[in-house]
């Protein structure tokens, strides 16, 4: 997958993928008014990415995120997930950032962790 960055918007959050770490971030506030058609695009480059990579860490820092653009979210994690299940030898993973007061972005990440059987790591930050 090359390289991209989607500036972040009012409700919208930064997308970014790096191909020198193999990482695509999250960042910012996820409220769009049609989630699935701001996440569509990114969820089909992954889904003809994942297939043919041995490496990808998913890393979100997320300060808001709306019930539509969790369905969203979790999709892509579960790409990831299943391609963890078929190669658990692969670099795979999931990075949930959030600030260390925020206890609902906590509490969100601990649901993500517990449907996925790729390695998780909640990351709280001041």
């Amino acid at each position: 997958m090359e390289d991209f960055k989607i500036s972040h918007t009012e409700d919208t959050p930064e997308v970014s993928y790096t191909s020198v770490s193999n990482l695509l971030l999250i960042k910012g506030k996820t409220f769009p008014e049609n989630p699935a058609e701001f996440y569509f695009p990114i969820y089909k480059k992954l889904e003809e990415f994942i297939p043919g990579t041995d490496k990808l860490i998913m890393e979100t820092e997320l300060e808001y995120i709306n019930s539509s653009s969790v369905k969203m979210i979790y999709a892509m994690f579960n790409l990831l997930n299943k391609k963890y299940k078929d190669n658990p030898k692969g670099e795979y993973k999931v990075i949930w950032k959030y600030k260390s007061d925020d206890t609902i972005m906590e509490n969100k990440g601990e649901e993500f962790k517990e449907f996925l059987d790729l390695p998780f790591e909640l990351v709280s930050q001041s």
